[in-house]
């Protein structure tokens, strides 16, 4: 059994210490995507992605004693292109199909994720959470909860572990696109399913608050930087598009509908 740090944004710490949310779905990096660009059969790809060409669906990887790794395989179909990865460039100069392998960075089931959140100090050290204006022994702090504006927050990022109040231990690893996300798994992500009377409209509904949740975090623009200098931006909506913008005068790279790790979890209770 291994243990990770995972981030959540305060309303999903929320839904999970509420009990809504037991699923998480992260963007896998680099993407799988499809070529931008195809001129004279020579694609030149510049999303920092594994290759270009089709790709089939994603098979977990055992080990020589039979039992389920965290790695995933997919083989891909490769054409004449150049590949340009974050490290730098590899150029597959005929067609073939190669296997390509990536290792869930969350871990397998069984595995444990600590959660790191926004928080601030009191004066004591101690820390209290963005999520619901608590401690680490729940007591609420009303100073905090009658004016969350005025606190100076610290980023979840830079959160050290003794601070964690939430262990995870992690039930299910599963590799899709986003769109093909079912109702069932956009409750468990914490998304509330509103009962209209209408079964069809009650699923539409809960799409569309996914779809707009999901872009909230990563339909932005992300920076991308080589030897601290920014190089490039990535951003993963859920529009299924391929496309190359401009962002601060650097290349802005579009992967819509992306291929996403879909990690289960239940909350370990202390």
């Amino acid at each position: 059994m291994k243990e990770r740090p995972i981030l959540f944004s305060s309303p999903m710490v929320k839904a999970i210490i509420d009990g809504r949310k037991t699923m998480t779905r992260r963007v896998i990096r680099p993407q799988p995507v499809f070529p931008i660009e195809a001129p004279n059969d020579c694609t030149i790809h510049r999303c920092g992605g594994w290759a270009t060409g089709l790709w089939s669906a994603f098979r977990r990887v055992r080990d020589i004693c039979g039992q389920m790794t965290s790695v995933w395989q997919c083989n891909v179909t490769l054409h004449d292109t150049m590949i340009n990865w974050e490290e730098g460039e590899y150029p597959y100069l005929d067609t073939n199909t190669q296997c390509r392998s990536t290792a869930s960075p969350y871990g397998i089931p069984g595995d444990r994720l600590y959660v790191k959140e926004t928080y601030t100090l009191t004066q004591f050290d101690k820390p209290v959470y963005r999520a619901d204006s608590r401690d680490a022994t729940g007591a609420l702090w009303h100073s905090v909860a009658a004016d969350p504006d005025g606190v100076k927050w610290k980023s979840s990022m830079f959160m050290p572990r003794r601070f964690a109040r939430l262990a995870l231990e992690i039930t299910g690893v599963k590799v899709e696109q986003v769109q093909n996300i079912s109702l069932e798994d956009i409750e468990a992500e914490g998304v509330r399913l509103i009962d209209t009377g209408c079964s069809g409209e009650r699923g539409t509904l809960a799409y569309q608050d996914f779809q707009r949740l999901w872009d909230s975090i990563n339909a932005k623009p992300k920076p991308i930087k080589h030897k601290g200098i920014v190089t490039h931006y990535v951003s993963y909506p859920w529009e299924d598009i391929r496309e190359t913008r401009e962002y601060r005068g650097k290349p802005w790279y579009v992967t819509g509908n992306p291929w996403c790790w879909c990690i289960s979890f239940k909350e370990l209770k202390p």
